[in-house]
């Protein structure tokens, strides 16, 4: 068993396997040297049996491609390779009931991946599927998509974390009844379920949107986790890049570690087990 501060852990990273990030999962694991990691968790856009959402996954006919660089990796550079990395394999997945058993059964069973985690990226309506949450504005009934949504992801049971829970505010720019009473429903599941939330990196690195009050961050957003430091102060909080650079793998550690301090937030401990199989089990453990 071994346990890591927050800043020495990052579980959130996308390498060329997405079709939208650049770099080998091999970089990735020499910039984590570099920038002072200790764990680098594999996280790629989780890929579907019927090659769901092609432009923003991989195709799933090379699923065992990055599975086998992730393991390639972990003996390059992990405890028992040249450097004291661990890489843990992993997945950011999109959570819709119909690909449970795949979740469970391959994912996690035939592949023996170390977790996943998950993000609400589109969005499920009554008229239509599949609507990217980041494209065009949103209303108040596709906020209540997300967050039923988002719930619905956090009590399947299968996730070790949420990913940037406030995404909605990407194009939902209003902080009004609707959204505080969203952002309570999913802050207060998260409590209930002992779930971390992700205040994420990859926001800082973000342009600006204009809201009704002004230029702000697309999201992690201030209103949110003042909400939960107010409300929720027993929530598990963990921070990671959501690198889709290998040189990003670390960039976001300052600006997260001093927006969390602003509302009086602490980070998670990351707890690391061996597995019988020679994968790892992982936890998040309160502050």
């Amino acid at each position: 068993m071994n346990e890591y501060s927050q800043d020495r852990v990052n579980l959130h990273t996308h390498s060329f396997f997405c079709g939208h990030g650049t770099g080998l999962v091999e970089e990735y694991a020499l910039q984590a040297i570099d920038q002072g990691v200790s764990v680098l968790g594999c996280s790629e856009h989780c890929p579907t049996p019927d090659n769901r959402w092609p432009r923003s996954r991989m195709s799933f006919g090379r699923l065992d491609e990055y599975v086998a660089a992730c393991k390639a990796t972990q003996a390059a550079h992990g405890p028992a390779g040249r450097d004291d990395l661990l890489v843990l394999r992993g997945f950011e997945c999109d959570y819709r009931p119909e690909y449970r058993s795949y979740f469970e059964d391959h994912l996690y069973g035939d592949l023996g991946c170390d977790y996943l985690l998950f993000g609400v990226h589109y969005l499920q309506l009554p008229e239509r599927r599949d609507v990217p949450v980041h494209r065009g504005p949103l209303g108040k009934a596709d906020l209540h998509a997300y967050t039923e949504q988002y719930i619905e992801a956090m009590r399947s049971g299968l996730f070790l974390f949420g990913a940037h829970p406030d995404l909605f505010a990407f194009n939902y720019r209003a902080w009004d009844d609707e959204a505080v009473a969203c952002s309570r429903a999913i802050l207060s599941c998260a409590v209930d379920l002992d779930m971390a939330l992700e205040i994420n990196g990859y926001g800082f690195r973000k342009p600006l949107v204009e809201a009704p009050d002004g230029m702000r961050m697309a999201y992690p957003i201030p209103r949110f986790w003042e909400l939960a430091a107010a409300e929720f102060p027993s929530l598990l909080v963990t921070t990671n890049s959501d690198a889709h650079d290998a040189s990003d793998v670390a960039v976001h550690w300052p600006a997260c570690r001093q927006f969390a301090a602003g509302f009086g937030l602490k980070f998670v401990r990351i707890r690391i087990d061996d597995r019988p199989d020679g994968g790892y089990r992982v936890k998040m453990l309160a502050p």
